[in-house]
């Protein structure tokens, strides 16, 4: 193995990394505060590219929280979370649904994905900016 260029670095001899085994109640949810239950103040686990999230109260199915994306354009609107990949089995199929609602200057707005089709407003117009809500 080379040495490493610069003096005093830490040599990679020196670094372990142990993973241990999750237990059931880490693994309980895939994904972690899915119906944004865990704070009406916020929304732990989930992550913004650009910090563009807000929680919304009493917005998402049936009156529950919900997230809106603020800053919605394609390059900076993406909405995830990272898995803890103990949870997972290798060989194992996972499927993630997810309601979304699309709106644009309050309009309800439809938007077919599986047929690669831009959001449209009812008039069957194509737009590029959209609130997710």
């Amino acid at each position: 193995m080379e040495k490493p260029q610069c003096e005093d670095s830490m040599s990679t001899d020196a670094v372990q990394l142990k993973v241990t085994k999750a237990d059931d109640e880490t693994c309980r949810e895939l994904i972690v505060n899915g119906d944004f239950e865990m704070s009406n103040d916020a929304y732990p686990h989930w992550l913004h590219n650009n910090n563009g999230l807000a929680l919304a109260r009493k917005k998402g199915m049936d009156g529950s929280n919900a997230i809106v994306d603020t800053i919605h354009s394609r390059e900076e609107g993406s909405i995830g979370q990272f898995l803890d990949t103990r949870c997972l089995e290798r060989g194992r199929q996972y499927e993630v649904k997810a309601w979304v609602k699309l709106e644009q200057s309050g309009k309800t707005v439809s938007c077919d994905q599986a047929q690669g089709k831009a959001p449209m407003d009812e008039a069957g117009l194509e737009f590029d900016e959209f609130t997710v809500g």
